[in-house]
């Protein structure tokens, strides 16, 4: 279906939008990522910073945490509270939109809690829930909930 624009007499067609082929465009995103770790390493030892290491060194000490076995059990924990905060959300946000889809009263009620809570960045109810639970796992666990 062609799109029209509306000239000063007549319809004119509007110009087909450019793609680029899908082979050319993988080379160029692979091209882009390359550079991108280039100029990582470029300025990691170039201006010598302590927060931006280079590419090099990154990966070096990325090797050894793992060879001491170091990254695996926190990365099953980070899994794990995302998979149960997820779930949770997932089960709770389902019966709230069921309900709020077949009762008016309920929708008015919790319509607008529901829809603030689109506009509110998850990280700004860190403080609350910090709070209330202290430094704990159900913090975490909220902040995944609220996200």
């Amino acid at each position: 279906m062609r799109a029209y624009a509306l000239g000063a007499r007549r319809l004119h067609p509007l110009p087909r939008p450019r793609h680029i082929p899908r082979p050319r465009c993988r080379v160029l995103e692979l091209l882009s990522l390359a550079s991108g770790l280039a100029l990582w390493e470029i300025l990691g030892r170039a201006l010598a910073l302590p927060w931006l290491p280079p590419l090099s060194a990154a990966l070096a000490a990325l090797v050894d945490l793992n060879n001491r076995n170091l990254i695996v059990p926190d990365l099953v924990d980070s899994v794990q509270a995302l998979a149960i905060g997820y779930c949770a959300s997932l089960a709770i946000s389902f019966v709230i939109a069921l309900l709020m889809a077949e009762f008016e009263v309920i929708n008015r009620a919790l319509g607008p809690y529901v829809y603030a809570m689109f506009l509110l960045p998850s990280i700004a109810l860190l403080p609350i829930f910090l709070a209330l639970f202290g430094t704990s796992e159900t913090t975490r666990l909220a902040l995944i909930f609220v996200y």
